[in-house]
């Protein structure tokens, strides 16, 4: 037990510090800057093409590489693989403590508590990331977007669903959100 709690240690001390240097890539040369562990994407078409792009575990892996970042789909995986290896009850239990608020009990399975695959392949640790210089935190079931007006600093939260409806041909949302099914988690 007391291996695991110095693994997770070092891990989130590896977290910590990740990320502390901005990190560039994208089609323009910085349509995506990593700053202190954050994504701050230069535009929505960005941030959606990145979403599109992250479909399996190596390109996620490879993103993540590329940009000296930490998903919170990562990070979560990693807390699974911890609980994993223990070998007792007790294990298992401090072990599980310290995934409080990140995995939650659904169904009798084990399962992050940000359902989105694609919002905890692009959020922090912290459930969080950018655009432009707009902030998204990820929930659960929702993100919550805060604007701050450049006049009054007076800030602006607006929550919106992962999934939006499309109504027309017109209108570029759709149906696209894809929830957590590892198998490991059951």
């Amino acid at each position: 037990m007391k291996h695991i709690s110095i693994v997770l240690l070092a891990g989130l001390a590896a977290v910590a510090f990740a990320c502390t240097e901005p990190q560039e890539m994208g089609v323009g040369g910085g349509d995506i800057v990593c700053i202190d562990g954050t994504l701050h994407f230069s535009s929505g078409e960005v941030c959606l093409n990145t979403l599109e792009s992250l479909t399996s575990e190596e390109s996620l892996h490879a993103f993540e590489k590329a940009h000296n970042f930490t998903s919170w789909r990562s990070f979560t995986d990693s807390m699974l693989d911890d609980i994993i290896a223990c070998e007792t009850p007790e294990e298992y239990q401090a072990v599980l403590e310290t995934c409080a608020g990140y995995l939650k009990m659904d169904n009798d399975r084990l399962m992050p508590v940000i359902t989105s695959v694609g919002y905890a392949s692009i959020a922090d640790i912290n459930g969080v990331f950018y655009v432009g210089d707009v902030k998204h935190t990820v929930n659960a079931e929702s993100v919550t977007i805060e604007r701050t007006d450049a006049k009054t600093r007076a800030v602006e939260v607006e929550e919106i669903g992962y999934v939006a409806p499309v109504f027309d041909e017109t209108q570029t949302r759709g149906e696209i959100s894809q929830k957590y099914t590892d198998r490991r988690r059951e």
